[in-house]
């Protein structure tokens, strides 16, 4: 929404279908960031450990996603070419809101999992999945 505040553009169905796309992108570094987390406490670690080790494991994919999709993005946002004004909100949208999540799954997803996390993990057994018939 800031982006497009900034560069003077409104909020339209096209711009929405930035937000769809963005949160798409959003939610798969999150949960790629606590999966990686999950994994190393189920190896053994502490949660201190396995998020500082999840951190510096998922930081460079989440910055490299980010990076490749903004750089991408940047000829649209220019609004050059033809029909390029059409699709500038959906660029705008989308690196902005990839800057600011870039920023939130690397420091604010991990301080949250910190906060709101279990104490231990505990491994589901694949028995404990089967479904039993009465």
């Amino acid at each position: 929404m800031l982006g497009l505040l900034i560069t003077g553009q409104t909020v339209s169905v096209i711009s929405m279908m930035g937000f769809v796309m963005l949160m798409g992108i959003v939610v798969n570094n999150g949960i790629v960031l606590v999966d990686c987390i999950n994994r190393f406490r189920l190896e053994g670690m502490g949660m201190e450990e396995a998020i500082i080790n999840a951190g510096s494991v998922r930081m460079r994919p989440v910055i490299m996603t980010a990076a490749t999709t903004i750089l991408g993005l940047a000829p649209l946002t220019a609004g050059l070419g033809t029909g390029a004004e059409m699709m500038q909100p959906v660029a705008i949208v989308c690196m902005g809101g990839l800057i600011y999540s870039t920023v939130t799954t690397l420091l604010i997803i991990p301080i949250m999992y910190r906060i709101f996390a279990k104490k231990t993990v505990n491994k589901i057994e694949e028995e404990e999945l089967e479904i039993v018939s009465a």
